[in-house]
């Protein structure tokens, strides 16, 4: 299938009744509505999100696939709990990831509209407002790489990148470095906007250093 002539007519893949599902499940735990541990219960899922038992035991097997659920016959569905050994192992992959997803974007900076979708992000991401609106940082951070990754157009990549962080930060408290992640996305953004392939990879995989940093400090 040929590419879209401009990137703002790229079909988003979360208009589909199991990718709902998905997202509900990860901004509640964004959000602390879910912890790690607790369980999912498909007939409120399928009430919530107003979808069918198919749809919503889709979702579950992605997000086991991704990492973020466990499933068991007998226990049914829970949010994933982890060590602090592998969730800094996890965040070893997370980095090289994130400086793909820079570069890729960077390099396709180029495309029509591409560059109005990467000023919107800075835009908002000035925008943020740390310690009173949460979700305002959730958003926006959830735009920073939904937009990367359509830019990038690298199919294999955005099947990579994973839902994954958010099981971390829920158990980890990772949300007390927003203000440095913001800061950290607005440069990747700045750098992908000035073409500059190699700041935006150093920069994006530099801000990954500084999540697993966070975290082994916690381990000393």
């Amino acid at each position: 299938m040929p590419a879209p002539a401009n990137l703002s007519q790229i079909p988003d893949e979360r208009t589909s009744a199991a990718a709902l599902v998905v997202e509900r499940v990860t901004e509640d735990l964004d959000h602390g509505r879910l912890v790690p541990g607790q369980r999912l219960v498909e007939a409120d899922l399928c009430l919530r999100c107003a979808v069918s038992r198919g749809s919503v035991r889709e979702a579950l097997q992605r997000l086991a696939a991704d990492g973020v659920v466990e499933l068991s016959r007998n226990r049914g569905a829970r949010v994933r709990q982890t060590t602090l050994v592998q969730a800094c192992k996890t965040l070893e992959v997370i980095e090289l990831h994130a400086g793909l997803m820079a570069r890729n974007a960077t390099e396709n900076i180029g495309r029509p509209g591409a560059r109005p979708l990467v000023e919107e992000i800075l835009r908002e991401l000035r925008d943020v407002e740390i310690d009173a609106h949460l979700s305002q940082f959730s958003r926006a951070r959830r735009n920073y790489y939904t937009t990367l990754l359509r830019i990038g157009e690298n199919e294999e990549l955005q099947r990579l990148v994973s839902n994954k962080i958010y099981v971390l930060e829920a158990q980890f408290q990772i949300s007390r470095l927003n203000r440095e992640r913001v800061a950290d996305y607005q440069a990747i953004c700045r750098a992908v906007l000035a073409g500059d392939a190699r700041a935006a990879e150093d920069t994006a995989r530099s801000h990954v250093r500084r999540l697993r940093a966070f975290l082994e400090t916690m381990g000393a």
